[in-house]
Formats: C-alpha cells, structure tokens, sequence
C-alpha cells in the first residue's frame, strides 16, 4: 500500500443567509470546495453534504467555467437521487391508470371511499415499496381486482429530489454561480 500527500488547488466559496432572506433558515450556511485539478464539487451544508466529479478537460475549458455552466436540473441529478415520493403527481398518474382500467374492463366508476383510500396509499408512505403496497391493498378492495397489471402500478408511483437538495442546488444557482461568473478565469 502506498499512502501519499496531495496538496490540491482547492478554491472554497463560502455562503451564509441573511436573516432577511424570505426563506431565513432554509440553509443557513454552506461551503462549496471546487477542485481545480480533479473537476470535483463538494459541498458541506446545514442542509447536507453532496459531492460528484467529472472527468477533467483542462486543455477545453476550466472547472469553474464547467461549473458556471450548470443548470438546475442537471445540477441536482449529479448530486442526488429520487428518492421521495410525490404524491399529489402519483396519486393523478395513478388516478388516469385506475380510470383506463375501468374503461377497458368496461367496469362501474370506484365510488368515493374507494377513491380515498387510493388517493390514501399515494399520500402515508415514504418509500416506493410501501407506497405499491398499500395501492396494491386498496385497489384489491375494489371490482379491479386482479384486473390490473402490477407495473402500470409500479410506472405510476413518482419520485422527486429530496428538499434539502433542491435547496443546495438553488443556493449554487442563485447565489454561487453568478459569483463564479465574475472569476476571472469564467470571462
């Protein structure tokens, strides 16, 4: 094994919310690390710690002016995953399945409790399995049962980015990117 000291060309940004900010406490502090050398992002936050790396391309352009370029959405696909459940976008995707289902089997409307106990199952649970589950338990308490194929079930379910960081990525978007833009080696 071999253990050796790198001392690499680190540029820290440092972020703190104003008390005035419509949003105080939402992140109040963050530091973002970029590593000039290696391309990689890292962020220390009261709102987490996220990190990712891209292959550096130093002959076309410099990190900061890769990073100046990030939008939102590929921003926050880098960092994090889909890991919470939406449930107001499952519950209408599930709905439009449900409703397709009725039509095609040529069965009677679910009345209005069985639609609040699917509307239900969409909103109780945190993950994707225990979500499928508790549809899979109202649905079978209906005329569909059995009359439905589990993965239009499993393609309803919707996921989003955790709160914390959309956060993150909106504080670099709003707050860190445009002071990237004004480094020198960004113009």
């Amino acid at each position: 094994m071999t253990v050796t000291i790198e001392k690499p060309e680190i540029i820290t940004l440092m972020y703190r919310q104003e008390k005035t900010d419509k949003d105080y406490g939402s992140c109040l502090w963050a530091r973002f690390y970029f590593d000039l050398k290696n391309y990689t992002l890292s962020i220390e936050s009261d709102c987490g710690n996220y990190s990712y790396g891209w292959i550096p391309t130093p002959d076309h352009e410099t990190f900061m002016h890769l990073c100046a370029r990030f939008d939102e959405g590929y921003l926050l696909y880098k960092l994090s995953d889909q890991t919470v459940i939406d449930s107001e976008t499952t519950y209408k995707a599930l709905k439009e399945v449900v409703e397709e289902i009725i039509e095609f089997e040529e069965l009677d409307n679910l009345d209005e409790y069985e639609w609040e106990q699917i509307e239900s199952a969409c909103y109780h649970f945190n993950n994707e399995r225990d979500v499928f589950d508790s549809i899979i338990s109202a649905l079978d308490n209906t005329e569909l049962w059995e009359k439905y194929e589990t993965e239009y079930i499993w393609g309803a379910i919707e996921k989003d980015y955790p709160a914390n960081a959309k956060k993150i990525v909106s504080v670099f978007i709003n707050c860190i990117q445009p002071f990237i833009r004004t480094m020198e080696d960004c113009q």
